[in-house]
């Protein structure tokens, strides 16, 4: 029994199981693990409701707390800064980075969903806090502009992964793709390479790296890798369309990457959700397709008209085709 409470742990931690279904889980086994004249009533679980109203009471209190601190902070910070040596604003930042992190590690050994939430937010907090310690960091070392960007990103990223490894949540995902498109920026700042297609194919790029390991399960929970990873795809392309000289290229590329997003979606249950970044990339690229090749208003909006038809229908018979049940889609708190 010991055994599988640990599976239940790792599962959790994992973001395949909520801490809260763990612990009814945990009950039953309990349960049968009794003689059958000591099994409990039915209603034994009926107590277990005031304790989830005391979670989510202490979850928003948590939140309450972070917001006060914040402004404050930021008053304080905001006007005596230019007065605290700069060994003293490397030692503010870096115990305020430790007590956050400490708060969300402390908060993560909930076994209530609310208690998960709160450490999600309060890890993420942990990564940008990080990241201002770099940033402060290196500022006192000299380093300036770009190479301060760079190093700044660099170590929210290296933060925002080793949460992640360690749990694997919407939030500490999204921080981790967000670290990663900044040092992506900032390399591409520094390499002074910002003209012309690179930075677009470069963050594009990583939008399809996101979502092909979204798709093979490497990157989990999926449904936000997929939404995510496919919005940083569509941004590198529409960082491209401005290009006169590749935009009609750019722009054709953009719609036939939508539309195979769309593809996914309709012949995969558990990609549905890459309908999100598909959809937007029609409505936002095919009038620009249109307008570039034809130059017509009345040919543009016709366009739209066709797209948010053929989106109509698409989604129409997503609804009303029957499916074979599959995995549910990864859709578990942050």
């Amino acid at each position: 029994m010991r055994a599988q409470q640990d599976r239940f742990d790792e599962w959790v931690s994992a973001g395949l199981l909520q801490a809260e279904t763990a612990a009814r889980l945990r009950d039953y086994e309990a349960t049968r693990a009794l003689p059958p004249e000591q099994h409990p009533e039915p209603l034994s679980h009926a107590p277990a409701q005031p304790h989830r109203a005391l979670a989510l009471v202490g979850e928003i209190l948590g939140y309450l707390g972070a917001i006060l601190t914040i402004t404050a902070i930021s008053f304080i910070v905001g006007q005596t800064w230019a007065q605290i040596p700069v060994a003293g604003r490397v030692a503010l930042v870096a115990t305020l980075t430790a007590i956050v992190a400490v708060a969300g590690v402390l908060a993560s050994r909930s076994l209530q969903d609310a208690g998960q939430r709160l450490a999600s937010a309060l890890l993420v907090a942990t990564v940008v806090c990080f990241g201002w310690l770099a940033w402060v960091s290196v500022d006192a070392a000299g380093v300036q502009d770009e190479v301060a960007g760079l190093w700044t990103f660099s170590v929210a990223a290296i933060a925002a992964g080793m949460i992640y490894a360690f749990r694997r949540r919407a939030l500490a995902q999204l921080a981790l793709l967000a670290g990663c498109v900044g040092v992506a920026a900032m390399t591409i700042e520094v390499l002074d390479a910002t003209e012309g297609a690179v930075p677009g194919i470069v963050i594009g790029s990583m939008g399809a790296a996101w979502v092909a390991l979204a798709i093979l399960n490497v990157l989990t929970p999926q449904a936000p890798a997929l939404v995510a990873g496919g919005l940083v795809m569509l941004f590198g392309v529409n960082t491209i369309v401005f290009d006169e000289s590749t935009r009609g290229l750019t722009l054709v590329i953009g719609v036939a990457l939508a539309v195979a997003m769309l593809a996914l979606a309709i012949m995969r249950r558990e990609l549905i959700l890459l309908m999100i970044p598909g959809a937007i990339g029609l409505l936002t690229l095919v009038p620009q397709l249109i307008e570039h090749f034809v130059g017509s208003a009345i040919a543009t909006w016709a366009g739209i008209l066709v797209t948010g038809v053929i989106l109509i229908v698409v989604a129409v018979r997503m609804l009303r085709t029957p499916r074979t049940p599959r995995a549910p889609l990864t859709g578990e708190d942050p």
